[in-house]
């Protein structure tokens, strides 16, 4: 038996009748000492057991005792009407059902009467236990639900009289024989009355309230929250949880390093000859397996099993898995199939192809070479040109010039070379030595591979005579109809930026690079406009001419010096001279 704090009395409907002259507890020359189950009751106690009470009454008087009453719910339990005398003993069990019963001792003399009133509490079931998820979870019958996630959560709240000794959540997985062929039905009709397996989850009994995740597998898993108290009393709720396929296989996200697998049609390059795969498998429903096959370039395949079978289908933790492999590679294409599969047999077979090429595929994006006509300028027997060669990995670069006239190389210039850069800025006056120069700036990329762009300078016309990039190799930037490429990102195996800005006097020579730190803020690889618009000078029309073997211009740009030269001009005149004898022919004849 236990007594309740004061602070959590319950009303007593029990009403005492007093007589005349005293009031209950407090009349003098009556005594009475109640006791339940050998303990002192007082006057307003709340008392709580397991068991049927004993209540012993003991009352001696200076006046002769008339009556004793026990009475429980104002019925009358024992009653006495002719004590007769000074003193009074009895010990009486009291027959009372669960739930909470108001019990009074009555003691009664000719003049006064003495009472002690108390209320008992026989608690005969376990905590009480309320569900917030899922709802409505009664007693007397298992709510059913369906789900298809393997984690179903159960949240729910637990109070009693006394203090909660124990709350568990025990697991029974019946399975679904579709699916398991180790489940058992002993039942009609194939009905399932044995679980595969069952599982215990001891929670903190001194919490509350609970939320936790419990894990079901495919087909039926009954989950029991089982509540006892200090009495030993039991409460159960039941919970049958149906996990159904919904039919999606599991999703695939693998990654590695820097390089993304969007889909299986994702084609991967390396320059490495190892490969570490990355991945996650995700499927609500849980995962069953997840194995893949790798097929090197040579044909020789190797099987690899990254998620075995679990043990039990009620597959904790298996939602979400991440894998990494390490795959050795061979020249050319590289295989990783990967077949992830849900506890409902749903695969998600996904094919990659990774192909390892040792040369880098920075080094195989061709240099952009780039005239900037805005702060490039002819003045007499001296050229500024202003070329980035950019977008690729640049080995080196070298400027020559060439008179057309003598095709005597009268000046080269080495700009860069040595180590891979992702870009190099030419910004140098030139010496032209004859009234038409040509300028052929020759780079060297990563691999080997050499890109050469070529203009003319017609140093009488002040101009640059210059084709369109397939017919020069120059991409013109600074003017009008000037067409804005999509700008490349640095790779990063290359160091960025080489820079030349000398002076040079006429004559051949040849030069040595320097390197200067540029600003990159204003000379970003990419850039479409040349840095620096204090600079600008006047715009000029895009160039579209072509040389001949003779140096002279094929067709005019608008930019650059008009068609024709020194033949054209000579061809013009004959042409003329013709046509004037022909009609003085004519003439003369007439």
């Amino acid at each position: 038996m236990r007594r309740l704090p004061r602070s959590v009395l319950l009303v007593v409907l029990c009403a005492t009748v007093l007589v005349s002259g005293g009031a209950a507890g407090q009349t003098d020359g009556v005594t009475l000492n109640t006791t339940v189950d050998g303990e002192p009751v007082a006057d307003g106690d709340r008392l709580v057991s397991a068991e049927r009470p004993t209540v012993s009454v003991s009352a001696t008087s200076n006046e002769t005792i008339r009556a004793v009453f026990v009475r429980v719910d104002g019925e009358d339990r024992y009653r006495n009407l002719s004590v007769g005398r000074e003193n009074f003993s009895l010990t009486r069990e009291l027959s009372l059902g669960p739930g909470s019963h108001d019990v009074a001792v009555i003691v009664s003399t000719d003049e006064r009467t003495k009472s002690v009133q108390f209320q008992y509490l026989r608690d005969l079931q376990g905590p009480v236990i309320n569900f917030s998820r899922p709802l409505n979870v009664s007693l007397d019958s298992t709510k059913q639900v369906e789900t298809n996630n393997t984690q179903y959560r159960l949240a729910f709240e637990t109070r009693d009289f006394v203090d909660i000794e124990r709350v568990d959540i025990v697991v029974d997985y019946f399975g679904d024989r579709d699916i398991n062929a180790n489940a058992s039905n002993d039942g009609d009709n194939g009905t399932l009355t044995r679980p595969i397996e069952t599982e215990t989850i001891s929670l903190d009994s001194a919490s509350r309230s609970f939320d936790r995740a419990v894990a079901v597998g495919p087909g039926t898993t009954v989950l029991t929250v089982e509540t006892e108290d200090a009495f030993g009393n039991i409460r159960q709720k039941r919970i049958g949880v149906t996990l159904v396929d919904d039919g999606t296989p599991p999703s695939v996200e693998a990654t590695s390093a820097n390089f993304t697998f969007v889909n299986e049609t994702q084609r991967l390059t390396v320059d490495q000859p190892t490969f570490n795969w990355r991945g996650t498998v995700t499927d609500s429903t849980g995962i069953r397996s997840v194995v893949a096959t790798a097929t090197n370039a040579g044909g020789s395949s190797r099987r690899v099993t990254l998620l075995g079978s679990p043990p039990s289908n009620r597959t904790e933790g298996r939602q979400r898995q991440t894998f990494e492999r390490k795959l050795e590679l061979e020249p050319g294409a590289n295989y990783f199939n990967l077949t992830a599969t849900d506890l409902f047999g749903n695969n998600n077979e996904t094919a990659y192809r990774i192909t390892y090429d040792p040369i880098t595929l920075a080094e195989r994006v061709e240099p952009e070479i780039r005239l900037y006509r805005n702060r490039s300028r002819v003045d007499g027997d001296e050229t500024r040109l202003f070329v980035e060669i950019t977008d690729g990995t640049v080995r080196s670069v070298v400027v020559e010039v060439q008179g057309l006239t003598t095709r005597e190389t009268a000046f080269v210039d080495v700009v860069h070379s040595g180590e891979n850069r992702s870009r190099v800025v030419s910004n140098r006056a030139l010496p032209i030595t004859e009234e038409r120069t040509q300028i052929a700036v020759k780079t060297v990329d990563a691999v080997g591979n050499e890109h050469v762009a070529t203009l003319v300078v017609d140093r009488d016309r002040g101009q640059f005579v210059v084709g369109n990039r397939t017919e020069s190799g120059f991409v013109v930037y600074g003017g009008p109809q000037t067409v804005t490429p999509t700008p490349t990102a640095t790779p990063a195996e290359v160091t960025p930026t080489v820079e030349t800005d000398r002076s040079s006097t006429p004559g051949t020579q040849t030069g040595s690079t320097t390197a200067n730190n540029t600003d990159e803020s204003e000379r970003s690889p990419g850039a479409t406009t040349a840095p620096g618009p204090a600079e600008t000078t006047r715009d000029f029309t895009p160039a579209t001419a072509t040389l001949r073997a003779s140096g002279t211009a094929g067709r005019s740009s608008g930019f650059l010096a008009p068609t024709g030269g020194v033949l054209g001009g000579t061809v013009a005149l004959l042409a003329l001279v013709v046509a004037l004898v022909v009609g003085l022919s004519v003439r003369v004849r007439g």
